[in-house]
Protein backbone atom coordinates (compact mmCIF):
# COMPACT_ATOMS: atom_id res chain seq x y z
CA UNK A 1 0.00 0.00 0.00
CA UNK A 2 1.11 3.70 -0.61
CA UNK A 3 0.62 6.57 1.95
CA UNK A 4 -0.22 9.86 2.15
CA UNK A 5 1.36 11.82 5.40
CA UNK A 6 -1.26 14.44 5.97
CA UNK A 7 -0.22 17.51 9.21
CA UNK A 8 -3.17 20.28 10.07
CA UNK A 9 -3.06 22.91 12.73
CA UNK A 10 -6.23 24.66 12.75
CA UNK A 11 -5.63 27.87 12.97
CA UNK A 12 -9.24 28.91 15.78
CA UNK A 13 -7.90 27.59 18.29
CA UNK A 14 -4.29 27.26 19.01
CA UNK A 15 -4.70 26.85 22.79
CA UNK A 16 -5.97 22.99 21.89
CA UNK A 17 -3.88 21.88 19.42
CA UNK A 18 -0.54 20.49 21.13
CA UNK A 19 1.29 19.82 18.36
CA UNK A 20 3.54 21.89 15.50
CA UNK A 21 3.51 21.17 11.93
CA UNK A 22 6.46 20.16 12.21
CA UNK A 23 6.11 18.08 14.99
CA UNK A 24 3.33 16.29 13.75
CA UNK A 25 5.56 15.24 10.99
CA UNK A 26 8.08 14.15 12.35
CA UNK A 27 5.88 11.50 14.77
CA UNK A 28 4.04 10.28 11.69
CA UNK A 29 7.65 9.80 9.52
CA UNK A 30 8.59 8.05 12.79
CA UNK A 31 5.42 5.28 12.46
CA UNK A 32 5.55 5.13 8.80
CA UNK A 33 9.08 4.03 9.15
CA UNK A 34 8.32 1.63 11.85
CA UNK A 35 5.37 0.14 10.85
CA UNK A 36 7.29 0.03 7.13
CA UNK A 37 4.73 2.02 5.25
CA UNK A 38 5.32 3.25 2.05
CA UNK A 39 4.80 7.10 2.00
CA UNK A 40 4.43 8.78 -1.40
CA UNK A 41 3.49 12.19 -0.10
CA UNK A 42 3.61 14.89 2.69
CA UNK A 43 1.11 17.49 2.74
CA UNK A 44 -0.07 20.16 5.48
CA UNK A 45 -1.48 22.89 6.23
CA UNK A 46 -2.79 25.58 8.75
CA UNK A 47 -6.82 25.54 7.90
CA UNK A 48 -9.95 25.10 9.82
CA UNK A 49 -11.80 21.74 9.34
CA UNK A 50 -14.85 24.06 9.64
CA UNK A 51 -14.41 25.83 6.81
CA UNK A 52 -14.06 24.65 2.98
CA UNK A 53 -11.87 25.54 1.11
CA UNK A 54 -8.15 23.34 2.09
CA UNK A 55 -6.49 22.62 -0.65
CA UNK A 56 -3.99 20.52 0.51
CA UNK A 57 -6.95 18.16 1.93
CA UNK A 58 -8.30 18.42 -1.53
CA UNK A 59 -4.76 17.23 -3.12
CA UNK A 60 -4.42 14.39 -1.36
CA UNK A 61 -7.79 13.62 -1.49
CA UNK A 62 -7.46 13.85 -5.63
CA UNK A 63 -3.93 11.77 -5.88
CA UNK A 64 -6.31 9.20 -3.75
CA UNK A 65 -8.95 9.29 -6.13
CA UNK A 66 -6.04 9.02 -8.90
CA UNK A 67 -4.93 5.83 -7.88
CA UNK A 68 -1.19 7.98 -6.45
CA UNK A 69 -1.72 6.31 -2.74
CA UNK A 70 -3.86 4.16 -0.79
CA UNK A 71 -4.39 5.09 2.43
CA UNK A 72 -3.64 8.55 4.71
CA UNK A 73 -1.49 8.77 7.79
CA UNK A 74 -2.80 11.36 10.00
Amino acid sequence: MKYLIYCRKSTEDKKKQVLSLSSQKHELESIAKKLNLNVVGIYSEEKSAKKLGRSEFAKMIKDISDGKADAILS
